[in-house]
């Protein structure tokens, strides 16, 4: 079925605000990590689940947003599926791939969304804390 750009845009809006949420102390809280309780084959299938949809968010973001507000929101759904999952592999290949759009887009509003995406990443991953922390 077909989707009109709001319809889209209201579905990314959704990802961002479900996945992680900012707490009143300005922590992040994930809630439970989205992979806890599946194994063997369900495990599976909620990885693939995961991947499409980190793609999709990329996708919107990088050729379907109509705006750099957009884009933004899109990106920062992508961050957030991509630390909820708790995955090193995800979350190194998604900030991988936020890195080369930055460096490599030649959009002024897609660099600057994943620009601020890529400072949101780092704080935010607890390995990267830990680094910072020293």
């Amino acid at each position: 079925f077909q989707l009109s750009y709001s319809d889209r845009l209201q579905l990314v809006q959704l990802c961002k605000e479900l996945v992680i949420t900012e707490s009143e102390d300005g922590t992040f809280d994930t809630g439970h990590n989205v992979t806890s309780g599946a194994s063997g084959e369900n495990n599976a299938v909620l990885d693939s689940v995961l991947h499409q949809l980190r793609s999709s968010l990329f996708g919107f973001a990088s050729y379907n947003a109509h705006s750099e507000k957009d884009a933004e929101i899109a990106y920062t759904a992508l961050v957030n599926v991509a630390l909820n999952e708790r995955k090193a592999s995800s979350v190194q290949f998604e900030f991988q791939r936020l890195l080369q759009v930055t460096i490599e887009s030649r959009s002024e509003y897609l660099a600057n969304a994943t620009g601020d995406c890529l400072a949101d990443f780092i704080t935010r991953y607890n390995e990267s804390r830990y680094f910072a922390d020293g």
